[in-house]
């Protein structure tokens, strides 16, 4: 009896201190923190994959001037974006204005090799 007393006294005291303002703001930052690290390791891959591709048109990429050179970035910047990009001028043969040409075949083709990766 004595024990089970001095169990529900405890659990008493638990739940009253879990429930405190403070012990709510540290557990929030808590998950905030994890939920902000497993997104950036779940996102790791697609990451890699754009490195890839921007790698691989780095040697094209050189001659680019401003403009063409912050298109690629920001089209890389995002496996939504680079997908997308995929799409309209890969697959339905859009015109680009800052990429095409050779360069355009060699960033379709790295992201062909690299849109499974993309898209999971």
């Amino acid at each position: 009896m004595k024990k089970s007393f001095i169990i529900m006294v405890e659990v008493a005291i638990l739940y009253m201190v879990l429930r405190s303002a403070f012990v709510s703001y540290m557990l929030e930052d808590i998950h905030s923190t994890l939920a902000d690290w497993m997104l950036e390791v779940a996102e790791m891959p697609k990451q890699e994959s754009l490195a890839d591709v921007r790698r691989s048109i780095e040697p094209d990429a050189m001659q680019f001037n401003e403009n063409q050179m912050r298109y690629l970035n920001d089209v890389t910047s995002d496996s939504h974006r680079a997908i997308r990009f995929h799409q309209l001028y890969c697959v339905e043969g859009d015109k680009n204005p800052y990429i095409y040409g050779q360069t355009l075949y060699k960033m379709c083709s790295a992201l062909g090799r690299n849109k499974t990766r993309l898209q999971s």
